[in-house]
């Protein structure tokens, strides 16, 4: 979620790509109110109209032109039906068609103001009424409330008779629908930030969710290969013990003492992290070596399972980077490297300084990937996976959880690779 953001004089979000995404938010959950209000408020001026508007006298004009005008505003309001009611993202198109409603509006008021010569009995109540509407009940930005507000404003204070109001009768008049646009104004600022405040605070919690979903997911994950090495060398000790053979028990609790011991490790790493505040900003500068050394050093049982050699070739080279999150990559990739090599053979891990860019290198030469499973990873689409070269099952979400945390270090994850040939994973982060 964006944590630096700040409001304009409107009450709105200054940086625009986050402003329209609050805006396609409310209108996904307000798309009636939207249609609604308009419909409403058009509505209600055509009859206010019907009743009175042929009881009076005019100067110039008819009833019948005024009534033909506010037809029209109820047509252009019921046309927002068609033009946007089937459209799932939000239109910046609504604001502007919204905003000819409510200038027509005003452009009406303005006309009966001066067809009848100013001597309107209910043009103060009405202008209070349709003011209050384009503020409180109208969903428009507050500047598209504020323009036909300001021809209400003129109207009133320039075509109203006011020869038969006491002395200052009119100015005290003026003054009050002044008054009331700025308080009106001033509520619609407070309303703006407080409905983009809910926005922020439920893009936050969902943000939680996800990370709470992630982290738990990467427990499950990654906890599980330490446990199926403990798993197997212990149905290996015992057939071993029948045996009798000291040696090859030995060597296997070495194997299961060494698990079990980065199995703690690495259960404290994620809980550590887990219950961080914020996973995404624990950055630091150090050598990306010493990251990869240390997600070799975790791989290391599963390696010798398969007796695969994992050759490095590093550069020594430091850059600001999460080391939970790197050596979370590493690993997964690392994992699906061994999973899908052939028993003996080599995996390269190569790390490189290009210009102002770090290149993390894993290259196997196991069987290998299609296009379309290549577009998946990427995409993080990938839903099935198939078993390892000696049966190993996964569900892919290592690659899902490596591709999420490159991206969140601000990386580029590539891959190259053919059936049967084997696999380059190419990871390309920015120097900091």
């Amino acid at each position: 979620m964006n944590t630096s953001f700040s409001y304009n004089i409107f009450g709105e979000f200054e940086e625009e790509e986050l402003e329209h995404k609050f805006r396609r938010d409310y209108y996904s959950y307000n798309k009636n109110l939207y249609f609604f209000s308009y419909i409403l408020c058009s509505t209600l001026l055509l009859f206010a109209g019907l009743l009175i508007d042929y009881e009076r006298n005019f100067v110039w004009g008819s009833a019948h032109i005024l009534t033909s005008l506010r037809i029209l505003l109820v047509l252009i309001s019921l046309g927002l039906f068609p033009m946007f009611w089937k459209k799932k993202n939000y239109s910046k198109h609504i604001e502007y068609h919204g905003l000819i409603i409510t200038m027509l509006s005003s452009i009406i008021v303005l006309l009966l103001n001066t067809m009848t010569g100013g001597l309107s009995k209910t043009m103060l109540p009405g202008i209070l009424i349709i003011t209050a509407s384009y503020y409180i009940v109208i969903p428009s930005l507050l500047l598209h409330a504020i323009i036909p507000s300001l021809i209400q404003i003129l109207n009133f204070s320039l075509f109203y008779d006011s020869s038969e109001l006491l002395p200052g009768g009119h100015i005290y008049m003026c003054f009050m629908i002044v008054a009331i646009n700025c308080v009106l104004i001033y509520f619609k600022k407070m309303h703006n930030k407080a409905n983009r405040t809910n926005f922020l605070l439920k893009e936050y919690h969902q943000d939680l969710i996800k990370a709470k979903d992630t982290v738990l997911s990467i427990i499950g994950h990654d906890l599980k290969n330490p446990l199926t090495v403990i798993n197997n060398r212990v149905r290996l000790m015992r057939k071993l013990i029948e045996s009798n053979d000291l040696e090859k028990i030995k060597t296997n609790i070495d194997s299961i003492d060494h698990a079990s011991t980065r199995l703690t490790e690495l259960l404290h790493n994620l809980l550590d992290w887990a219950l961080s505040k914020d996973t995404t900003n624990i950055q630091s500068r150090s050598s990306i070596s010493t990251c990869i050394e240390n997600s070799i050093t975790q791989c290391q049982d599963l390696s010798k399972e398969k007796n695969i050699e994992i050759i490095k070739e590093l550069k020594d080279c430091s850059m600001i980077y999460d080391s939970n999150m790197m050596n979370t990559i590493i690993r997964n990739l690392l994992v699906n490297s061994i999973k899908y090599s052939k028993p003996s053979e080599k995996i390269f891990i190569k790390s490189n300084l290009d210009g102002n860019k770090h290149i993390i290198e894993l290259c196997d030469s196991g069987i290998g990937m299609s296009q379309e499973v290549k577009e998946g990873i990427l995409s993080g689409t990938n839903k099935d996976s198939v078993p390892g070269t000696v049966g190993e099952k996964g569900s892919g979400l290592g690659l899902k959880i490596a591709l999420d945390f490159i991206k969140r270090q601000g990386g580029d994850l590539e891959i190259e690779s053919s059936i049967g040939v084997g696999t380059t994973f190419r990871m390309t982060f920015e120097s900091k």
